[in-house]
């Protein structure tokens, strides 16, 4: 009876609060803010980071960013006519990159790459 009742009150500020609950998400070194909260697996990019920056390069990269900023375009322009908020870029980038490769380990390593591209300039 009353113990069943304590529960689901229990339950119902936990649902009014959910902010308290949330575990943060462990920050990783070398990676920029705020992708450091959005990034989950890095492991595969720290083992093979010195190979792909070696093939990364200048055309490649601007090649990315443009494509990025396109799709950014264009979902501003569907947010606007949806009357949605805009997504900032870098949860626009970190969806856009699992729109992309599908599978969250992917994502990050392909979004790891490019930062590091972004941060090794022309």
């Amino acid at each position: 009876g009353g113990g069943g009742e304590t529960e689901e009150e229990g339950g119902e500020r936990e649902a009014a609060s959910p902010k308290k609950k949330k575990k943060k998400r462990r920050k990783l070194p070398g990676v920029p803010p705020p992708y450091d909260n959005m990034i989950v697996d890095c492991e595969r990019w720290i083992k093979e980071k010195e190979t792909r920056i070696k093939l990364l390069n200048e055309k490649k990269v601007l090649q990315s960013v443009t494509t990025i900023l396109c799709e950014k375009v264009v979902a501003d322009a569907t947010d606007d006519a949806a009357g949605h908020e805009r997504a900032e870029m870098p949860t626009f980038l970190h969806e856009y990159f699992l729109s992309v490769y599908g599978i969250r380990s992917l994502c990050d390593f392909y979004l790891l790459e490019l930062l590091e591209g972004l941060k090794q300039g022309p």
